[in-house]
């Protein structure tokens, strides 16, 4: 998943996790939600696919939605902008590779190029020496995937409860980084039935909610690059601004 776009700005979330064994469910009545929290992360690190699902409110109303399936080594982002933006993202981590193809809406929600007759609905190819290969390629792999999501500080552990059929427990804190001067707070819920596995989250920071859903865990796709493929088109230059 690339950072979440609002309004053509983006957030930059980090969470390091920790070396911890994989857990089962007793262990989820562990008081510790720092220790809880770092576990699932570090269990979804090691569990090699997921699907997730990635949603954006605006004061209740729909801005974006990312459908991903994350492996160890590549994964795919399906990305639908509200004014009807479409972007596919292909990211080949072992071979350095990204690849994307976007609409003209697509192209310009996520900053690609405004010479959207060039290149949109081609497949755009990037390497890391690309300018903005490490942003497009950020959590397109389980391990950076799972190096989004911030929570630092004093943090709150709920009781076990039920979430859409599934035993869960939500773990809540702050974001320190604040979004458009706002403080965003933060909840995830991890399963307590099996291994203990990150399952939802949700971020809130004034008018914006993210929500986040994770299924499917060790279900993969084939991933191949396309065929055919241009280069990713260079950064608009910026001019120089001027002394008064």
């Amino acid at each position: 998943m690339r950072a979440v776009t609002i309004l053509r700005l983006t957030v930059p979330l980090v969470f390091a996790t920790l070396a911890l064994p994989a857990i089962r469910a007793e262990a989820a009545t562990s008081p510790n939600p720092a220790v809880l929290l770092a576990t699932a992360f570090h269990n979804a690190d090691n569990a090699k696919w997921v699907h997730e699902t990635e949603v954006l409110d605006d004061n209740g109303n729909f801005v974006e939605k990312m459908v991903n399936v994350i492996g160890s080594t590549g994964g795919r982002q399906e990305t639908t902008f509200a004014n009807g933006g479409r972007d596919t993202l292909i990211a080949l981590d072992s071979k350095g590779r990204v690849y994307e193809m976007a609409n003209a809406k697509g192209l310009v929600d996520y900053d690609v190029t405004t010479d959207t007759t060039r290149y949109a609905n081609r497949w755009l190819m990037q390497t890391p020496a690309s300018p903005g290969y490490a942003y497009n390629a950020e959590a397109t792999t389980l391990q950076s995937d799972f190096l989004q999501f911030v929570l630092k500080g004093h943090l709150t552990l709920g009781p076990i409860t039920n979430k859409d059929g599934h035993s869960v427990r939500a773990i809540t804190g702050k974001i320190p980084k604040a979004v458009h001067g706002v403080a965003a707070t933060e909840t995830i819920w991890v399963t307590v039935s099996g291994a203990v596995m990150p399952y939802a989250l949700e971020q809130a920071w004034g008018k914006f909610v993210f929500v986040e859903t994770w299924t499917n865990w060790g279900h993969g796709i084939a991933l191949t690059a396309p065929l055919t493929f241009v280069p990713y088109p260079s950064p608009t230059p910026t001019a120089p601004v001027q002394p008064a």
